[in-house]
């Protein structure tokens, strides 16, 4: 039992060292977990009539399996845009969405956590929801 615990409370200090460093090598807790430190690519920006979305996609080694993660900044930029990001890992698959009816230029940080998966794949699209239609 106490090495089951050991090793999560290893898992979740070098998963906070990654997220807290970026590029920095996560320390010993992360070689003995299995862990190998997290590189993360430049930042990408998806823009589209009514939205906006920035993330940078970061990955790394659990015990043998590839993990992604993805850190994602979500725009309103129109008067009632609704816009959404959705995020594939692997099997993982969700959707961030950022919608104020009054306020456009605000924005909104979403952060996927690790899932097993080579590659995260991202795609934005805005929608008109006060009004019932699709922005032109």
């Amino acid at each position: 039992m106490r090495t089951r615990i050991r090793t999560s409370l290893a898992s979740a200090a070098s998963a906070a060292a990654v997220l807290a460093g970026g590029l920095a090598a996560a320390g010993p807790a992360a070689a003995e977990s299995g862990v190998t430190a997290a590189s993360c690519q430049s930042a990408k920006t998806i823009t589209v009539s009514g939205g906006k979305a920035k993330y940078t996609e970061c990955r790394r080694t659990y015990n043998g399996k590839k993990q992604s993660s993805v850190s994602l900044t979500l725009w309103d930029e129109a008067y009632c845009a609704n816009p959404f990001a959705r995020v594939l890992i692997g099997s993982y698959d969700v959707t961030f969405t950022h919608f104020d009816p009054y306020l456009s230029g605000e924005s909104r940080d979403f952060k996927t956590g690790w899932h097993n998966g080579a590659d995260a794949k991202v795609w934005l699209d805005v929608r008109r929801t006060c009004h019932g239609g699709d922005l032109a």
